[in-house]
């Protein structure tokens, strides 16, 4: 699939009244302090475009699910915890338990802190891919694939979607396996879409439901 180069909207003015506080340029707002309004507010217009997509076998949640990433005490054999990572939601198999897409949500404007925004979910995508990694790991390492995995965020009221890209090298290294040289993990935004704009909001729906519909992002099988 190919969503051409990446989209950059600039601010509209404000079509109607946000369904939420108003946002911080434009007064004082209860989201600042509440992660859980922006979280129920996504979650619900993902799961609302899915509605539109006859592909049944997959279902947004606001599950919080944690990745552990661990590596093996050469004395003991043991498993020694190296550091959780827990995101705000995600797209899962109805079938199996595939996690086919991460949801990072922030009740503030990305634009206040991009740095600990971009580390964070630089954090929760390479957690996934090294306790979920790749099904056709192998296959694809014989082919020299590049996989992709999905990141949508929602920093207030503005949306991003995020491809992160990677081969199977920085699946050994986050595994920690030895790597000739430190691989990659390049990541590839769209956005903001702000959800107060009408036209963002159906760009944004065009590529959730392409996505969901053609199913070319790599989840895991188990």
């Amino acid at each position: 699939m190919s969503l051409g180069s990446p989209i950059r909207i600039g601010r509209p003015q404000l079509e109607q009244e946000p369904p939420w506080p108003r946002s911080p340029q434009y007064g004082s707002s209860k989201l600042d302090s509440d992660e859980s309004i922006v979280n129920f507010f996504f979650i619900t217009l993902l799961t609302h475009f899915g509605q539109y997509v006859s592909e049944k076998t997959r279902e947004w949640s606001p599950e919080r699910r944690a990745f552990t990433v661990t590596k093996t005490d050469p004395t003991t054999g043991k498993d020694i915890k190296i550091f959780t990572a827990m995101v705000d939601g995600i797209l899962r198999g109805t079938t199996n338990d595939a996690v086919l897409a991460i949801v990072e949500v922030k009740p503030y404007l990305r634009s206040r802190d991009k740095n600990k925004a971009r580390m964070q979910e630089c954090a929760e995508v390479s957690a996934w891919i090294a306790v979920r990694p790749p099904a056709d790991l192998e296959q694809g390492r014989k082919k020299v694939k590049t996989f992709k995995r999905l990141l949508l965020s929602q920093d207030h009221h503005e949306v991003w979607v995020t491809f992160a890209m990677f081969q199977a090298e920085y699946v050994d290294f986050v595994q920690g396996r030895k790597v000739e040289a430190t691989p990659l993990l390049t990541f590839q935004t769209w956005g903001p879409f702000p959800t107060n704009s009408s036209s963002s909001t159906k760009s944004f729906a065009h590529i959730i439901a392409t996505v969901i519909k053609q199913g070319n992002i790599d989840g895991n099988d188990s």
